[in-house]
């Protein structure tokens, strides 16, 4: 039976293999910032404690309003790693039909971009 059956195991499991090695890179001010599996399980691991210190609980939804983002893919880590579920909503949605994806969806958090 495999044992890395969770994302959070896959992510534990590649940073103590690979702990130095790049995870990811983005653009900030012309420059490309790299992080290695130890700052990007690290970013993870606090976004996770955060939301959990804020109330986030095993099976609960987030709504997550975002462009398509360095950020957006870090807290979406942070809430599958809680064992919680995301629910995205595009911020190109009107506001009608982003009300009705969090209202529908039963959503315990919001988090909006900006």
């Amino acid at each position: 039976m495999n044992t890395l059956n969770t994302i959070g195991k896959l992510l534990v499991n590649r940073k103590n293999i690979s702990a130095d090695s790049p995870a990811y890179g983005q653009f900030k001010n012309k420059k490309i910032l790299r992080y290695n599996f130890q700052a990007y399980y690290d970013t993870i691991e606090l976004l996770s404690i955060g939301l959990q210190k804020l109330g986030l609980s095993a099976q609960n939804k987030v709504s997550l309003i975002s462009k398509t983002r360095v950020e957006w893919h870090l807290l979406d880590m942070a809430i599958l790693c809680s064992n919680a579920i995301t629910v995205p909503i595009y911020h190109s949605y009107t506001a009608k039909e982003m009300i009705q994806l969090y209202e529908h969806s039963d959503s315990n958090v919001l988090i909006i971009e900006s």
